[in-house]
């Protein structure tokens, strides 16, 4: 594929929602406050740490992968409807997409655990403009069009609005697949017998 577009290149500083983050762990996890002992404030940076890593993964792999997932784009995968070898182009309608990354930073003094801190990060795409390239069953190319996005940081009974960088990306021109995204629904789990 492309030059990943990563989540943590759109967001803004984390600095002050680590600190914030900081702030609210007496009110919103009275365990970890308790274990830091006062010392979350010196943690910010860790916690800054852990979501610029939880932030990694790339926007249009996870675009591709929740279009995968999509029942209309599933049905491309019965060989009925396509046939070995033939590509089609899909244009897909203006959609909105969510996007969870929810990290559990392990906080640690030294080697020493001292808490575990839940976050959500929800980035919601609004896509105008896509166009997905399938063949055998799977997206081998993707036009992502223009994607705006939106997000939120939550932990506890916190939201935050989280800064981005970027707001309105265009993403001309195709991206190649590889390897390609298949479109075959997930084996069924195993029924308790």
């Amino acid at each position: 594929m492309a030059e990943p577009l990563k989540l943590n290149s759109l967001v803004e500083s984390l600095g002050g929602l680590s600190r914030e983050i900081a702030r609210s762990l007496p009110e919103e996890q009275p365990e970890a406050a308790v274990a830091t002992g006062g010392a979350l404030p010196l943690l910010a940076g860790a916690i800054d740490h852990g979501l610029e890593k939880a932030l990694e993964p790339d926007l249009v792999a996870l675009l591709i992968d929740g279009w995968a997932k999509m029942k209309a784009l599933r049905e491309l995968a019965d060989p009925a409807k396509l046939a070995p070898g033939e590509t089609r182009i899909l244009n897909l309608a203006k959609h909105a997409m969510k996007l969870a990354v929810d990290p559990e930073l392990h906080l640690l003094l030294g080697a020493a655990p001292l808490a575990k801190l839940k976050l959500m990060v929800e980035f919601v795409a609004t896509v105008e403009g896509a166009a997905l390239s399938v063949r055998d069953a799977a997206i081998v190319a993707v036009a992502p069009g223009r994607i705006a996005l939106e997000a939120k940081l939550m932990w506890g009974r916190k939201v935050l609005p989280l800064p981005l960088r970027r707001k309105d990306i265009d993403l001309p021109g195709r991206i190649d697949v590889v390897p390609p995204v298949s479109l075959a629904a997930p084996p069924a789990s195993p029924t308790p017998g």
